[in-house]
């Protein structure tokens, strides 16, 4: 009988006295059992707060990843501009060369026209005045003649300066 009376005590002190539940948290198996409801409960719970915090971060991610594609994808746009604007500058150089070869040839053309010119009338000399008055028939014919000539030395001055000009630049 005193085993039976120890047994009762110690059954009347587990079903009045609360023993302290461990924390729940979302890992590892559920509790169940039909007197672990409160438990079960504080479980469902827990995980219910732990996916709406893992969605909130899931959420998070997804936004930064996408902020990083978008940064990759903006950059690359960056490179392609600055590739074709790269390419259209290798084009202009390359027509530039032509046209700066052309007139590199045609300024050679145009000096060797011109110093021939000038050879030519260092030459001949320029002739006197009587000489231009006795072999024009008129007074207006005479005037002409020294016009042009002087006309002709200062083009030919003026085209010297230009193309010693274009040459330097």
């Amino acid at each position: 009988m005193k085993k039976l009376l120890i047994f009762a005590i110690i059954i009347l002190i587990f079903l009045f006295v609360k023993i302290p539940a461990s924390a729940v948290d979302c890992e590892g198996t559920p509790p169940s059992g039909s007197g672990n409801e409160d438990q079960i409960r504080e479980y469902i719970e827990k995980c219910q707060a732990k996916i709406t915090s893992l969605q909130s971060e899931q959420k998070t991610l997804k936004i930064t990843i996408s902020v990083i594609n978008s940064k990759i994808n903006l950059t690359q746009g960056q490179i392609n501009q600055t590739t074709a604007q790269i390419e259209l500058l290798e084009k202009d150089i390359v027509t530039l060369s032509e046209v700066v070869g052309t007139l590199s040839t045609s300024q050679n053309e145009m000096e060797t026209v011109y110093r021939a010119k000038v050879r030519e009338f260092y030459k001949n000399r320029t002739p006197s005045p009587l000489i231009l008055f006795l072999s024009s028939d008129s007074l207006s014919g005479f005037l002409t003649r020294l016009k042009y000539l002087e006309t002709a030395r200062t083009r030919d001055r003026i085209m010297i300066v230009e193309i010693e000009k274009a040459k330097n630049s």
